[in-house]
């Protein structure tokens, strides 16, 4: 392309974006017509000057143009595809402003069309600019006043003032933006009037931008409320309780910057009360009132640490004496944050787990507790679904109210939602923790009277899982592993022989299945023998009985870890008879629970596990719904997944950040979540991912087809460095990059690129 049809393109469209009409022809007429973009201005040229059925030949020709190229990004993705599909948007406009022209009594249609149009468009600031500039050609912009300001907003989000300042040009005369500076409020639009005063604040003018704002709310929109307003054209359609609502708050907002002298947090809650009485149901002023009072309440918190949980007991209000202007912001935000949460409408969890903050800290003072008690009702219940694990988590809290209200509210939860919360139940109902077992235990006992048979099937399923997740020959393996470490490097014999003693309690209360029956015919002979040996221990102290139960403990160990090598499968006909046998059950499958969505219920479970190669020998569990498809899951031991379970909690904070930030949602960024179901404090499901192979698997499925060893560099290390474990660090460094040297580097990259992968989805 000539640099000639460069500049003139580039012309033609700043021609466009400043309306001048005139400048666009001579432009465009150094872009050939036999393409794209010069059809596209000749028709723009033609309907501004009402030459329609020129305009309509130009835009057929740049549709056929178009459908080329639509067609080959189509064929990647979406995402490159999205710009195509804007054009075509934009050309569907062009014919429709030509019969906004021919057509008077369609006009009001055309309007209502254009505006839900524009809403549903991505908030790309380019692409805004791009369909209001066209629409401008039949619509002036004070005429669509409400879009093009929307516009001013999405440019300042995005730091694009230039593009504001030119918006306000075209929206406001020289008259009136000397009236801003000269701190006068014009008589305009008041959507105009709020937005411009938020471009002078976004521009530093901040001070007088805050004033203005402040004259503008208490008294020129106080006024027209008083007044009678319906005869004023220029409030038509307007609620100026609404406009006055969200001025409050943005001056309680305001009021608490730097460069504002009005520091009284007082002066803050009263903009924001002020803001929530002409808005009963205005979320985002509910939230800035609590989020204020609880920053309060939670500066109190770090400068002066609270009583410990025996102090807590000395004082049955609490713990040491909150002064009461702080109990009063705690009480405030409670309130405000149950109206936030409430008029939220979804995306409350953050708002949730804050007024869970002041919950558990402050729920023991009675001033605060009224208000939980009160405000909690007006909730709805499927709010509290996504905060459960942290109401479990605080269910043996020694602050006895708080103790109430948690088992009060998950009652309530499980009358109506048992699917939801059965699962982390399971796991605090086998805590050793009398408190929490036996809060947990009345919490069932209320959910068993109205679904009989469920808290049944959700126990045997969560024991008959963790049986499965470790069997004994690995959980003997582990804690001989463990109780080795113990006592041998950590010299800590009480805690080594603590754990061997668990297992062997372990193993005199559980009911037997046939792996455990085989596994006590050909371990409990040793087992016993060394059990003697740590008994004369006990009695006698002779450090030798110890030494001989752990050569024992040694030779059970190695004689284990080699038949767990070469397990790769567990059959439930032998591992778990129950799980083998169990079908039709009202237990809901894992971390599939959606409130007022059909369930999806455990019809049966695959009976065989396949045992995943990796050093924690995860299983692959099977189970198939009453839907008719099979749900694949990580059945993991020897580890707590409370944690990961949090993680996605997190995640799902992240997810909303990057969907509520321009850039990272026009990218579509996202982090992938899977469901995790804690079973016990050591074992859990995760939810399979498909699709989703890890880079061990990558390569050995690339070695394999190219009949390379898939532990090529670990028989060099094990041909040449039998006693690599031995060699210091910068011996282990120099032998590493050696290898490097004698084998290639290309074996995931091959086995991507062979995988066919398109180049938008390696991006």
């Amino acid at each position: 392309m000539s640099k000639k049809i460069q500049l003139s393109r580039m012309g033609s469209y700043s021609s466009i974006g400043l309306g001048k009409w005139d400048s666009l022809k001579s432009y465009f007429n150094f872009i050939p017509k036999e393409c794209f973009e010069g059809s596209l201005f000749r028709a723009i040229y033609h309907i501004k000057s009402d030459a329609c059925d020129e305009a309509k030949k130009f835009l057929d020709d740049a549709r056929d143009y178009l459908d080329g190229e639509l067609s080959s990004v189509l064929v990647e993705s979406y995402e490159r595809g999205y710009k195509s599909f804007l054009t075509c948007q934009i050309l569907s406009e062009l014919e429709e402003a030509i019969n906004f022209k021919l057509y008077p009594n369609h006009q009001n249609t055309i309007k209502k069309t254009w505006q839900k149009r524009i809403l549903k468009c991505e908030k790309v600031v380019s692409d805004w600019r791009r369909i209001l500039d066209l629409r401008s050609i039949v619509i002036k912009p004070h005429e669509n006043i409400e879009t093009w300001l929307k516009l001013s907003s999405i440019s300042m989000k995005a730091g694009r003032f230039t593009l504001c300042k030119n918006i306000f040009d075209k929206l406001l005369t020289q008259i009136e933006v000397d009236q801003f500076n000269n701190h006068t409020v014009p008589n305009i639009h008041p959507f105009l009037t709020t937005n411009y005063i938020k471009y002078m604040w976004y521009c530093d003018k901040k001070l007088d931008a805050f004033n203005l704002l402040k004259e503008f709310t208490t008294n020129y929109l106080v006024t027209m409320i008083k007044s009678d307003i319906s005869s004023n054209q220029l409030f038509e359609g307007v609620n100026l309780k609404k406009i006055m609502a969200k001025s409050y708050l943005r001056l309680g907002i305001w009021s608490r910057d730097d460069d504002i002298n009005e520091h009284d947090i007082s002066v803050s809650n009263g903009y924001f009360a002020l803001a929530v009485e002409n808005n009963k149901q205005y979320y985002k002023a509910w939230q800035a009132w609590a989020k204020l009072n609880y920053e309060v309440a939670l500066n109190y918190k770090h400068d002066n640490i609270l009583s410990s949980d025996c102090n807590m007991e000395n004082n049955k209000e609490g713990g040491q004496n909150v002064p009461g202007t702080i109990l009063c912001h705690v009480v405030s935000a409670v309130s405000a944050f149950f109206k936030s949460i409430k008029f939220c409408g979804k995306n409350s969890f953050q708002d949730t787990l804050r007024l869970l903050t002041l919950w558990f800290e402050f729920g023991e003072y009675q001033e605060v507790y009224d208000s939980l008690i009160d405000n909690i009702k007006n909730v709805k219940i499927d709010n509290w679904l996504q905060v459960l694990p942290q109401l479990i988590a605080r269910i043996d809290t020694p602050k006895h109210k708080v103790r109430r209200m948690i088992q009060h509210l998950l009652v309530k939860v499980g009358n109506h939602h048992p699917q939801a919360f059965i699962y982390p139940l399971m796991v605090s109902s086998k805590s050793v923790n009398d408190i929490r077992s036996s809060v947990v235990r009345e919490v069932l006992n209320s959910v068993s009277i109205h679904y009989p048979g469920l808290v049944e099937q959700a126990t045997m399923i969560s024991n008959e899982l963790i049986r499965v997740s470790i069997l004994w020959c690995e959980d003997w393996c582990y804690v001989i592993e463990e109780a080795s470490k113990l006592f041998l490097n950590d010299k800590n014999i009480p805690s080594a022989l603590a754990l061997i003693d668990s297992m062997y309690q372990k193993m005199s209360v559980e009911v037997k299945t046939p792996i455990e029956i085989a596994f006590i015919q050909n371990n409990m002979n040793e087992l016993n023998v060394a059990l003697k040996y740590r008994n004369n221990f006990s009695i006698s102290n002779n450090i030798k009985d110890l030494i001989q139960a752990w050569n024992i403990y040694y030779e059970v160990y190695k004689r284990l870890s080699k038949q767990i090598n070469l397990i790769n499968s567990i059959d439930l006909q032998y591992a778990s008879p129950k799980l083998f046998t169990c079908r039709n059950l009202i237990l809901v499958i894992p971390g599939s629970y959606q409130p007022h969505i059909k369930t999806i219920c455990i019809q049966n479970i695959n009976p065989v596990l396949t045992v995943i190669d990796s050093k924690q020998k995860p299983r692959k569990l099977s189970v198939r719904g009453d839907d008719g498809k099979t749900y694949d899951f990580l059945l993991k031991g020897k580890e707590d997944l409370r944690q990961d379970e949090r993680i996605m909690q997190l995640f799902g904070l992240l997810n909303n950040i990057l969907m509520n930030n321009h850039e990272t949602f026009k990218r579509k960024l996202e982090i992938k979540r899977y469901s995790v179901t804690p079973i016990s404090t050591y074992s859990g499901l995760i939810g399979w991912v498909s699709d989703c192979d890890t880079l061990h698997c990558l390569i050995k499925e690339y070695r394999n087809k190219n009949k390379i060893l898939v532990k090529f560099e670990n028989n060099i290390i094990n041909k040449n460095y039998p006693q690599y474990d031995q060699l210091d660090p910068l011996h282990k460094i120099d032998l590493f990059e050696r290898i490097l040297e004698l084998t290639t580097d290309t074996d995931l990259a091959e086995s991507m690129w062979q995988k066919k992968y398109n180049i938008g989805s390696l991006v």
